[in-house]
Formats: structure tokens, C-alpha cells, sequence
């Protein structure tokens, strides 16, 4: 199958990487030239521009930082929608607002393309591994077109509904993490000020498993390794405000989230948008006129982000 794809970061890259192991015949773009040598060596084509890449391609697959970024690869007369051929198949694996969602699906029903809203979740390891969790929004009619591109580096692939709900899953599963880990963190905060050990407090919480996924990043928060790759915190608070802004299209009240997002906007203020979206834990402390003692980390963690 001919396919394009368009954003090589994180995960974007990886992914790639296995669709082109998978067989297909593969063409790639990015902004940023120099990060598909890998793919190049692999055997995939480095096109210049959109609508280079996209030519006579069956799927097209778009992995970019927001809804700002997927409108302007879309629109115009330089973007996806001008050159894709008819019939072909737009995915989009962003995590990206629902009403950008339901634009780009309505102008490729105009021009006779499909559409799927298909991100992602499980991170560089699960991109590499091709085990990420792929939820899908769209016809079923789409998906089987675009099925043996997804299954490459996804698995499971769940198809969810009509479009939009792949979107609606992905902000949910990053709404409940992000949200949990402020709650996490204040927690942390609460019982290190009362006197308990952090270190002691993890591996309890790490038996009664009330907090598993955020007990394995807990050492390196509390190791302040907020700098290096992952979760980046203003991806984050970006996830939650799309989450919020999901909640005011579906009239559906989310005041806990609100309430969470608001550290997140705190520690942008503060200028802590590159830093690990765990970062916030700085922002309560400050709150609480306290600071959790520094735990060393002690293994390697294997998950950072939603």
C-alpha cells in the first residue's frame, strides 16, 4: 500500500519506522529535514513538501503537536486536502481538539476523502515496540482501507464510533492521568509535610496499588529530573484545556479538571512549559510553604506521559 506520512517527532518518527517494516511503500515529510534518516536508510522517500509526499499515496497519516499544526498541514492551497487523490484515506493520530476534528472530517467528505481521528496512547516505547493503543473515530468503510497501516505499530486498534471519538477517548485517557497526577502530587505533599517518608509512602502506595501509574514516575519527580524528554508540560496543560473545551461542546460539566488545569496554567506562568509535565508538583509545594524531600531515583522508569 502507498502510504504518507507527515510529522517525525516522538512519536511520529517510530511509527513511521514500523509502517515502513511493515511492507508499505512509504514516503515521508517534516518540517525538519534531518530527522528521517533513519527512515531514509530503512528504505522510505523523503519528499520535500505536502503535496509531494501525499502524491498517489492510499493513506495518509498525520502525527503533529496540535490542532494549530493539523489545520495549516490540511488547509490551503499547499496543503493535504489540494493534493490527496480521491478516495484516499486521511488519518490523523494528533491529539487534537474535537471541533478541529469535525472540521477536517467535514471538508474531506466535501472533496471525497475519508477520515479517520485515530490517536494514540503508550509512548515512544510502545511506538517502537508496536503495541501502542490506536482509538478510532470514523467509518468502518475508512478504517478497513486504512486497517493494515494501523495494525503495524498498533495493537489493539479499537474503533470507537462515528468521527470524533477516537479524539474524545484519547482526551479522556490524558485528562485522567494528567488530573491524577496533580491529586498524586498533592498527596505526596500532604504526607511528606505530616512527616512520612516520600520513599516509604511510594512503596506503600506501590502494594495497595491505589496509584500504580503515577508510583512509577513518583521517583523521578521526586528525583527532580524535570528536564530531558517526555510529557512535555505545556503538551500537557494543552491536552487539558482541549479536554475542557470537549466538556463545553458536549455540555458536560468537568469542574475537577478545571480545578487540576489550573497548575498546569500556574507552572506555565512560571515558565516551566519545557519541562516534564510533573513538573507541577513545584507549583503546590509553593502553595504549601513546604517541599518533599529529594528521593534518588533508584531504577529506570518506564513510562513518562499519557
Amino acid at each position: 500500500m502507498r502510504v504518507a506520512f507527515i510529522g517525525l517527532g516522538n512519536m511520529g518518527g517510530p511509527m513511521a519506522l514500523r509502517i515502513q517494516r511493515g511492507g508499505h511503500e512509504l514516503a515521508v515529510h517534516d518540517q525538519r529535514g534531518d530527522v528521517a534518516a533513519v527512515l531514509e536508510q530503512a528504505g522510505a522517500r523523503w519528499a520535500g513538501s505536502v503535496a509531494e509526499v501525499v502524491d498517489g499515496a492510499e493513506v495518509v497519516c498525520m502525527s503533529l503537536p496540535g490542532p494549530r499544526q493539523v489545520e495549516a498541514v490540511v488547509n490551503g492551497v499547499t496543503g493535504v486536502l489540494a493534493h490527496m487523490k480521491p478516495g484516499a484515506v486521511l488519518v490523523d493520530h494528533t491529539t487534537n481538539g474535537l471541533d478541529t476534528v469535525y472540521q477536517v472530517a467535514r471538508r474531506c467528505a466535501e472533496v471525497g476523502l475519508g477520515f479517520l481521528d485515530a490517536p494514540v496512547s503508550g509512548g515512544n516505547a510502545g511506538a517502537n515496540a508496536g503495541t501502542l493503543v490506536a482509538m478510532v473515530g470514523g467509518s468502518s468503510d475508512h478504517l478497513r482501507i486504512a486497517r493494515p497501516v494501523l495494525d503495524t505499530f498498533a495493537e489493539p486498534v479499537l474503533h470507537l464510533g462515528a468521527v470524533g471519538t477516537g479524539t474524545v477517548a484519547k482526551l479522556v485517557n490524558n485528562q485522567l492521568y494528567l488530573c491524577g497526577e496533580v491529586l498524586f502530587q498533592e498527596g505526596m505533599v500532604l504526607a511528606s509535610k505530616a512527616g512520612i517518608d516520600p520513599s516509604v509512602l511510594l512503596a506503600m502506595l506501590d502494594r495497595t496499588g491505589v496509584a500504580a501509574t503515577h508510583v512509577q514516575t513518583g521517583p523521578r519527580m521526586l528525583a527532580r529530573e524535570f528536564e530531558g524528554q517526555g510529557f512535555a508540560l505545556a503538551l500537557a496543560e494543552k491536552d487539558i484545556a482541549m479536554a475542557l473545551a470537549a466538556g463545553r461542546e458536549l455540555d458536560v460539566p468537568l469542574s475537577t479538571t478545571a480545578a487540576a488545569h489550573q497548575r498546569f496554567v500556574e507552572a506555565l506562568a512560571a515558565g516551566m512549559g519545557a519541562q516534564r509535565s510533573f513538573a507541577t508538583l513545584t507549583m503546590i509545594e509553593r502553595a504549601a510553604g513546604f517541599e518533599v524531600p529529594m528521593v534518588a531515583q533508584r531504577h529506570e522508569e518506564t513510562r513518562d506521559g499519557a
